[in-house]
């Protein structure tokens, strides 16, 4: 529903590219996390190995300028995250604001 949906063009673009990268963040998270059981952190090692063949597929398909450098950006958080896990540096979120989603613009 992210990674994998059809690239979005613009507005929608950027908003998918956010969310994508948030979504990847929080993977490594519970990968790193020594809250995690040992075989929670190994699916989301495995998930992030998989997503890596797939984006360094996607990289070589993709034509728009913007998401190839998406991809490859991605690319570069998973290599550090395999190469050196003890020094990866995992970005921190401010929590989604309060009420109902935004976009939501039904009344009810």
């Amino acid at each position: 529903a992210t990674l994998k949906a059809v690239d979005r063009p613009g507005y929608e673009g950027a908003i998918q590219m956010t969310v994508t990268y948030v979504w990847i963040t929080n993977l490594a998270k519970l990968a790193l996390s020594k809250d995690a059981s040992a075989q929670a952190r190994a699916v989301a090692f495995l998930k992030i190995d998989q997503l890596r063949n797939w984006l360094t597929a996607k990289v070589g398909t993709t034509t728009d300028e913007a998401w190839k450098a998406h991809y490859s950006y991605l690319l570069i958080q998973i290599k550090k995250l395999q190469e050196k896990p003890d020094e990866f540096k995992l970005d921190s979120f401010l929590p989604p604001p309060p009420g109902q989603p935004i976009g939501d613009t039904a009344c009810h």
